[in-house]
């Protein structure tokens, strides 16, 4: 099974598509090739923002706000519901659980309303 996260899967294929190395690319930013292909695996958090410049200076290809974008959604989010009333905590776990298979109309429905003031 594929554990890789978005910013991971992307940035392997970036580089492969540039032809280049782990080691070719880790070497450039300053990480070892170990961490680096850790990323890629989604078996750690993605890169932080001081290693995105030489990153997009080798591969660029990439921009600063798709890595933005793919770091936040790479990123585990834990949300602590023991504090919160009974209902609360009922609509936090419901909502994670019915995230994955939600249609689209209904998550659009939703996005709209907590956009709202």
């Amino acid at each position: 099974m594929d554990k890789s996260t978005p910013f991971g899967k992307l940035l392997r294929e970036k580089r492969v598509a540039a032809g280049m190395s782990l080691r070719e690319v880790a070497d450039h930013i300053g990480v070892s090739h170990v961490y680096l292909s850790q990323v890629e695996r989604g078996k750690t958090t993605p890169l932080t923002q001081d290693k995105w410049p030489k990153l997009l200076e080798l591969l660029p290809s990439l921009d600063e706000d798709t890595l933005e974008y793919l770091s936040d959604v790479s990123r585990p989010v834990q949300l602590n519901l023991s504090d919160m009333p009974k209902e609360k905590q009922e609509l936090g776990l419901l909502l994670a659980r019915k995230l994955e298979s939600m249609p689209k109309a209904e998550v659009s429905k939703m996005l709209e309303f907590l956009r709202s003031k």
